[in-house]
């Protein structure tokens, strides 16, 4: 039988798999600014307010380790958790949505 994750490892993926969605939306040009992600994912969706935004959760966790943590998860719960090489080359540069 399959190890089962924690529940703190379930929350965190469900918050994971949609900041990496909000990246890939923003990366194919469905949203234009990282404030557009950010808002319409608390006001539209129901993204925990107290993570300001998939995107606002992605920097306050540090995109390295967002893009670390998402490599784990990818070896233990599949592919969808592999970041983008864009992503990817953000962390590398550690490069937020958000500067100038």
């Amino acid at each position: 039988m399959p190890k089962q994750p924690t529940l703190d490892e379930v929350k965190t993926r469900l918050l994971y798999i949609q900041a990496l969605e909000t990246v890939r939306c923003l990366e194919e040009g469905v949203l234009t600014h990282p404030a557009d992600a950010d808002v319409g994912s608390l006001l539209a969706w129901g993204f925990p307010s107290w993570t300001g935004g998939p995107l606002s959760l992605i920097e306050t966790v540090g995109i390295r380790q967002f893009v670390a943590t998402c490599d784990e998860f990818a070896a233990t719960a599949g592919p969808r958790f592999i970041p983008s090489k864009a992503l990817r080359d953000k962390a590398r540069l550690d490069v937020g949505f958000y500067a100038s």
